[in-house]
């Protein structure tokens, strides 16, 4: 009988966060006792385990959590989660744009510590919350926040996040690792990962990613696909449909000359890759958020909050 090959999927959440407000909290996620497929988000994700025992897998080595441990998993990391045997656990987990935060503080500081040394090293841990009562008091605010959603409860929410994601960046950073199981996960396709990143908007071949990684080109696409459950270019294009919901919310332009900038050859192009992954045509996808905008613009503005001039 043949080796079973491993199973993955892409977490969709991706169009629940905007530029304005680049957070998206889930208070009440049940941990099932078998192992969902691994999935990938393109943000950080920080977990908090309210009650119960489980296991925090990534395609490399898995990590067992339990009540009051908060988990770090750094975008493009694949992963799953599983609960004991007989045991209820629940976890709040928030998600969070580092990119689209760090621009509502322009003085932030050194940018949030660099994107948090690039979102963590790419990598997941567990830090022991009880070891660390103001990280813990932080992230249990948040999810308080957010599941309240009382007046002005995004200002609110945005401080304490800063606050906290320092917090974090200083224990991951200066040596004391004894309260942190470390995931080690090093993708072997993180160059390529990062130039999609940094280039999306220019022609990407696979053979300039595959060279990257110091792999050929048809090793390269194997070990892409197994990684990340998707081929180099459906990734590509996720990254691009990203960047114009972006311009899309950000700016005015057309959806022509937005698809063009975002690396797209034609606009046909662009609004199928578009509708396939939101379900809506561009232009129909910036009508509904800004009514969403309109909406919540008369309780909050948090650009404005942040990048007022003194």
């Amino acid at each position: 009988m043949g080796k079973r090959k491993k199973q993955y999927s892409i977490e969709e959440q991706i169009f629940s966060i905007y530029p304005d407000f680049p957070i998206l909290i889930n208070d009440s996620i049940i941990w099932d006792e078998e192992a969902k497929p691994l999935h990938f988000h393109y943000y950080l994700e920080i977990g908090y385990c309210f009650e119960g025992r489980g296991y925090f897998s990534s395609n490399r080595q898995t990590v067992e959590v339990g009540a009051y441990n908060i988990t770090v998993t750094a975008p493009n990391v694949l992963h799953t989660t599983r609960s004991d045997t007989d045991i209820y656990t629940r976890f709040g987990n928030i998600y969070v744009d580092l990119s689209d935060l760090v621009r509502l503080f322009p003085e932030g500081e050194m940018k949030t510590k660099l994107k948090m040394e690039q979102e963590a090293s790419q990598d997941f841990f567990c830090l022991d919350g009880l070891s660390h009562p103001d990280i813990l008091w932080l992230i249990q605010e948040i999810i308080r926040l957010g599941r309240e959603g009382k007046p002005h409860y995004r200002m609110q929410i945005i401080s304490l996040l800063y606050a906290m994601l320092l917090k974090i960046y200083d224990v991951i950073s200066d040596g004391r690792r004894e309260n942190i199981v470390d995931g080690g996960v090093n993708l072997p396709i993180k160059p390529a990962i990062q130039y999609i990143f940094d280039h999306y908007m220019e022609p990407i071949k696979i053979r300039q990613l595959a060279e990257l990684c110091h792999f050929s080109e048809s090793y390269f696409r194997k070990v892409f696909l197994e990684m990340k459950g998707v081929g180099p270019m459906a990734y590509l294009n996720w990254i691009r449909v990203r960047a114009a919901c972006q311009f899309l919310t950000d700016t005015e332009d057309s959806v022509r000359l937005i698809g063009e900038k975002c690396g797209f050859p034609s606009i046909t192009t662009f609004e199928r890759n578009f509708k396939q992954r939101t379900g809506m045509l561009p232009s129909q996808w910036r009508e509904n958020r800004q009514i969403v905008q309109k909406r919540d613009r008369k309780s909050y503005e948090i650009k404005r909050v942040f990048n007022k001039k003194i």
